[in-house]
Parts: C-alpha cells; structure tokens; sequence
C-alpha cells in the first residue's frame, strides 16, 4: 500500500511526529539518502545529496531514539561526532522512556580502527554515554574504551543483546548500506527511512544502490511525502504497528 501526503514545508515538531513517530522499545529504524539515479555517495559522502528538510528529519529521527548505531567507515567519511539532545526535545525523551543523551555506537571489524576510533573519541572528551566503539571479532583482543563481540552474524546478535541490555527504547541505524544489511539478516530492521532527492549534474557520484530494491522486499506499506523537492519515504512492516503516541502537553 502506498500513501502520499500533501506537499508541506516548514514541518514543526509536532508534524514530524507524526510523520516520524517514535517507534516501540527493542526496534530498530534505519534512515539513508540516495537520488532517483541510486546515488548514495559523492566524495565519500552523502552531504553532497542532501538538502535543509532532509537534516531536518535527519535531526528528529536522531532525537527520538536511544542512539545512533553506524559503521566505522561512515563516522569517518561524516565526521561523526556525539549526539546533543536538542531542549525541545527532553520533554519527549522523558515520556517515552528513553535517555536523556542519545549514544553514538560506531561498529567496526578492524582492531587498528577500533582502536584508533576509540582514542580520538576520549581525547575530545566524550563519555562512554555519548560514544561506545564496538568490535565485532572473534580474535582475542582487548582495547581501552572498545567493547568487543564475535565475528559475524553472531558478533551482531551480541551487539544486538548488548545494545537493548543497556538502553531499552528504539535504535536509529544510519548505514553504512554493509551494516544495514547485516542487521537486517539477523532480523533486525523494522523501518526503514530514506530520502530520495534528484541528481546534481555538478556533482560526481562514487557508490550506487538502489535502496529500495535492496530493503524494500521485507515491508508491505510505503509512506511518502514531497517536500523540498524530494521524497521522503517511509517502509514499515506493517503501517505504523511499532508506532509510539506522543501526548503533548
């Protein structure tokens, strides 16, 4: 089933909670960009593509989750830094459960990177409640500030058992397409969000995919919205059954 919504710019808070609402305890939401020709990265990157209402829902979806879960080559090539809670937004944190700090999770299957990661973190001063480096390895290695799980689907079902041990609400992912992949195989991909903006001629495209082909299969309902020149599609399992109400007060 598809919806489409009426075009609308200038979303307040309350709009995009219901656009994006915050989803049930234990989930997992991921959000990508691509252009309709399938690009999803120019540069390294995929802030060449993106424009001011997709970091707007970008920002939301960060806000109403326990954390953000990304591949080390995506912190690096985005510069991922710790997650600020926004002021409007602790009001909403705190009835639907979740921590007042949202927590960065970067994966990674290198020790060398792992490692590295985890040292410039500390050395700009975060906590362990604003960001973990977690790697996923079977070798017996054991580095500051690095949590360590096996290798393989089963390292993921640990980050996975460890993630929802120490957080309870709902999880945001935001690639890379590798990751994305593997947490879904291990049943464990329950929306999936993307942008879907139109190609720049100026600008040169270095990785390609087609994000809905490739996630798409496992959702029966499609959301979209146009705004900004772009769409802003939502895939669920089944419409909004891991949605969450938000009383304002």
């Amino acid at each position: 089933m598809t919806m489409t919504w009426e075009k609308s710019l200038n979303l307040d808070q309350k709009q995009l909670l219901k656009l994006y609402p915050p989803l049930a305890d234990r989930t997992l939401r991921a959000n990508m960009l691509m252009t309709t020709d399938f690009c999803i990265a120019a540069g390294g990157s995929s802030r060449p593509l993106s424009n001011p209402t997709d970091r707007m829902v970008l920002g939301h979806l960060r806000q109403i989750a326990e954390g953000v879960i990304v591949s080390a080559s995506t912190a690096i090539s985005e510069s991922y830094r710790a997650i600020r809670t926004r002021p409007e937004y602790l009001g909403i944190r705190e009835q639907i459960g979740l921590a007042m700090i949202p927590l960065l999770v970067v994966v990674t299957t290198h020790a060398s990177r792992a490692k590295e990661l985890a040292s410039n973190y500390r050395s700009i001063g975060y906590s362990s409640d604003q960001v973990q480096v977690v790697l996923l390895s079977d070798e017996c290695t054991t580095i500051a500030d690095v949590i360590s799980t096996g290798a393989g689907p089963k390292g993921l079902s640990q980050l996975k058992e460890y993630l929802q041990s120490i957080r309870t609400g709902s999880w945001l992912c935001e690639g890379g397409p590798t990751l994305l992949r593997s947490l879904r195989d291990i049943d464990w991909l329950d929306e999936f969000c993307m942008t879907i903006t139109k190609p720049n001629p100026d600008i040169e495209c270095n990785l390609r995919l087609n994000l809905v082909a490739e996630f798409g299969s496992r959702f029966q309902t499609r959301l979209n919205r146009q705004m900004d020149g772009s769409e802003f599609v939502r895939l669920t399992s089944d419409g909004d059954q891991f949605a969450v109400d938000v009383e304002f007060r």
